[in-house]
């Protein structure tokens, strides 16, 4: 039981961690309001948006369908980590002799794409 807690600690870390920096950077650009844009002066961290986004989350859970909203969340984050597995293959490509921290075996990233298509289009054929 410890091990999934972690898990999921650490995948609600790591969300709300890219999340608010999409808004950050949203605000930054002029697509969000400007107040979105502020850091912690003594943490470096968007703390307005990381406010933000647990309010905007607490009431999404609130008011609707939190299954619903899951949903949405995981329809639109897989297509875009399957695209980071997509660049794995392009960077191999186009820049082969490059250094790399790591070099992930294709097999994994090749499932992974497999994984990710097949997830994409699933809730686009099924009907309830």
């Amino acid at each position: 039981k410890q091990w999934y807690q972690r898990r999921v600690r650490g995948n609600v870390h790591c969300t709300l961690l890219m999340a608010s920096r999409y808004v950050h950077s949203a605000a930054v650009e002029g697509l969000l309001p400007q107040s979105l844009s502020l850091v912690s002066k003594r943490f470096k961290t968007p703390i307005i948006s990381i406010f933000f986004l647990g309010i905007e989350t607490s009431v999404f859970t609130l008011v609707g369908d939190l299954n619903g909203l899951i949903d949405s969340a995981v329809f639109c984050r897989v297509p875009f980590y399957t695209l980071c597995c997509v660049g794995v293959f392009v960077m191999r490509r186009r820049a082969p002799d490059l250094e790399r921290p790591y070099r992930a075996p294709l097999i994994f990233p090749a499932f992974f794409i497999l994984v990710g298509i097949y997830s994409s289009l699933t809730p686009l054929t099924t009907h309830d």
